[in-house]
């Protein structure tokens, strides 16, 4: 999309070190791979492990030496074949594995067994994905959405959410008149504080 791409325009000027948050969108192979030669952190939510089946992707262990995964049985899944155009490649195990297997009501009702598919993000995936269960990134999440998105819903409420006008000059007019009401906001928020604590300073009262 434009705002992806406009994403990965961004982190070409990031600098390296710095930690950046964002929607589960940009959580995109082509972003994270940009980040990680930037030496950027990403705070995104995961990107969801899915394959046709009931038991998650996330149980099935990936092995990048011999290029195959063990399901939650023990069996090899091994790669069967590609779609180049969707960039994925597809594990299954041996013909008849998953027949008699105990658990397969609970992973697949496919006649030739369980298929797993591996994009070729995968890795950038998996590591966003640990990533995101570090306390850095469950911290950087919580504050994104006292200051960010906070903010974010207070300019929609000004009218930020629906362009008024046609034109990319009038949108960024009206864009940046809602940024000019919502600093005048908050300054006047910080010099009603500053007033209150010197009042209560003044008159002995706690502050």
């Amino acid at each position: 999309s434009q705002g992806q791409q406009i994403f990965v325009d961004k982190l070409e000027q990031s600098e390296e070190g710095q930690t950046w948050s964002a929607d589960a969108e940009f959580a995109t192979g082509k972003i994270l791979n940009k980040a990680e030669e930037k030496k950027v952190m990403l705070n995104t939510p995961p990107r969801q492990a899915t394959s046709p089946g009931k038991f998650s992707k996330a149980e099935f262990v990936y092995d990048a030496e011999t290029d195959t995964y063990t399901c939650p049985h023990g069996q090899v899944l091994s790669h069967r074949g590609t779609s180049h155009k969707k960039g994925e490649r597809h594990y299954r195990p041996e013909e008849g594995t998953c027949d008699g297997c105990p658990f397969r009501d609970q992973c697949t009702s496919s006649t030739t067994g369980r298929t797993v598919t591996r994009n070729q993000h995968e890795a950038s995936w998996e590591r966003q994905r640990d990533h995101a269960r570090t306390p850095e990134a469950v911290m950087g999440k919580v504050l994104r959405g006292i200051i960010a998105e906070g903010k974010f819903a207070e300019a929609v409420r000004h009218g930020l959410k629906t362009i008024r006008y046609v034109g990319k000059e009038r949108a960024l007019m009206q864009s940046t008149l809602i940024a000019f009401i919502l600093n005048i906001k908050r300054l006047l928020r910080v010099e009603a504080q500053s007033v209150m604590r010197s009042t209560s300073s003044r008159s002995g009262l706690p502050g």
